[in-house]
């Protein structure tokens, strides 16, 4: 996948910025949170799928990852 080069910086920034490898969002840009190391991805998902009502995944909204 390519990303535009102005884009992959703006992301490399904040992620420099605030120390994280990863940032989960939603539409919109709304930051649910963060993970500092990769391995600390599949606990931030799950805490994400663990608010939502039963019989809808993060996928059905359309739930974002961004990863560096």
């Amino acid at each position: 996948m390519h990303i535009d080069s102005s884009v992959e910086r703006n992301y490399a920034g904040f992620f420099d910025e605030h120390g994280v490898t990863a940032i989960l969002y939603r539409p919109g840009f709304y930051i649910f949170g963060s993970a500092a190391k990769p391995e600390d991805v599949g606990p931030l998902i799950a805490d994400l799928a663990t608010r939502f009502p039963a019989g809808i995944r993060p996928a059905d909204e359309a739930a974002g990852v961004a990863a560096r």
